[in-house]
């Protein structure tokens, strides 16, 4: 509130801010202390206008002799967004200008993206088990954004939030041009600077295989933005050392807890072996290595004797980095038990700092079909389940003949028999 002598000028707006595109907005201005001839109000782009000036876009809405200058804004937009001054001419000829008010009008953002910060030319490629930085940039947003949160979409679509070690957003003031050289009915104003926001976001994370081809998201909370356009994404391309992956693609034949292949004797025994690897795996011969019995080396595509090692192959409809392999034994014979079975996967295009230049998956072979999964089979169960009931009942039937006197049980067989049915008839009524 500025004062002149004993006059005095306030400027308000109702509702507070910040505000919608679109949304009306009552601009106060009130005078105590003297009268007014006339008043103006200065907007932030554009000169001076008399409220009522222009009615399709001001409306003169004054409630008393205090308050001749308030008007209302009809459509908020861009142009109305910036600092308000009222300026009142007062009876005595002298004008007051106002404290500033601030309109504060939301503009959704020019653009939402994400990318990956690269350091050198080492991090050109996203490795697994390296933390790795990207930012979330949202460019030409006003008012200030809530929040950003960082998601990992899965391959069913469900996501994994991300919790970033530094969750602050970075809010820069800029300016962009806006330009009001066609705004209707009004004079023309020409090309004016108007106040925006670009915001930063930095997620430091460690990726590993299984996000490969999966959707880096990161999500903008803020009053114009809807979850049809508050996201933007990147595709996670992570390179890594392979991964054997037996466990979304498990063989009948292959029990995890121990890792053993069970093969029948006399039979044509095949192994086969999921795994992950990205880069592609473009030379098999080379980068698949199969170790039989702790003797025999045999590369992908080659054999000896009775064991032959087949080829790589993509496995379709799955992810596009999942391969298998086989290893044939045939016929498979009581030498071919032992536990000194290796397959090695290179990767020699992954950077010698990853954790490993290959994988080794070691198992062993069993003779004879996999044994069924430990514990009770669906008969046992239920034969378990009504002795338990059973005994319940004779527990309870005790009880009941002790707390009613009904003590006969120490005859014989028959005599228990009739007392329990006494029980059970007294019981019942």
């Amino acid at each position: 509130m500025l004062t002149n002598g004993e006059a005095s000028v306030e400027a308000y707006a109702e509702p507070s801010g910040p505000y919608f595109p679109g949304q009306s907005i009552i601009m106060h201005c009130k005078v105590t202390g003297d009268t007014t001839k006339f008043c103006t109000w200065r907007p932030p782009n554009g000169s001076s206008f008399v409220p009522g000036s222009f009615p399709n876009f001001y409306e003169s809405v004054s409630s008393g002799s205090t308050e001749e200058c308030t008007f209302r804004i009809k459509s908020a937009s861009d142009f109305e967004s910036g600092k308000w001054t009222c300026i009142p001419f007062l009876s005595g000829g002298d004008s007051k200008s106002s404290d500033p008010i601030d309109i504060l009008v939301a503009r959704p953002p020019e653009s939402i993206e994400v990318s990956e910060v690269r350091k050198d030319a080492y991090h050109e490629i996203l490795q697994a088990q390296n933390a790795v930085n990207f930012t979330c940039e949202v460019k030409g947003i006003r008012p200030e954004v809530e929040s950003i949160q960082w998601y990992i979409v899965r391959e069913d679509g469900s996501e994994e939030h991300l919790t970033p070690s530094h969750p602050e957003l970075l809010h820069t003031k800029t300016f962009v041009s806006a330009d009001f050289t066609s705004y209707p009915g009004m004079q023309n104003q020409g090309v004016q600077q108007m106040m925006v926001y670009n915001v930063n976001a930095t997620l430091s994370h460690v990726f590993s295989p299984l996000d490969n081809g999966r959707k880096l998201v990161c999500r903008v909370t803020h009053m114009l933005l809807h979850p049809a356009n508050n996201s933007a994404s990147a595709k996670l391309e992570v390179q890594y050392v392979p991964v054997v992956h037996m466990d979304d693609w498990k063989t009948k034949n292959f029990d995890p807890h121990g890792n053993k292949f069970y093969l029948p004797p006399g039979t044509k025994g095949e192994i086969t072996v999921y795994f992950l690897a990205n880069p592609p795996i473009s030379a098999p011969q080379r980068e698949v290595q199969w170790i039989i019995r702790n003797d025999i080396t045999l590369n992908s595509g080659q054999e000896e004797g009775k064991v032959k090692a087949g080829p790589v192959t993509h496995v379709p409809g799955a992810r596009n980095d999942l391969y298998e392999t086989t290893l044939t034994i045939d016929p498979v014979g009581r030498e071919d038990a032992t536990d000194g079975y290796i397959l090695r996967l290179y990767s020699s295009s992954v950077s010698p700092n990853a954790q490993e230049p290959f994988t080794e998956f070691k198992f062993r072979v069993e003779l004879g079909d996999r044994p069924p999964a430990a514990g009770m089979d669906a008969g046992v169960i239920a034969g378990v389940v009504i002795a338990v009931i059973a005994l319940a009942i004779v527990i309870i039937l005790v009880v009941i003949a002790r707390v009613k006197g009904l003590f006969c049980f120490a005859g014989k067989a028959l005599l228990l028999e009739l007392c329990m049915l006494g029980l059970i008839f007294l019981t019942s009524q």
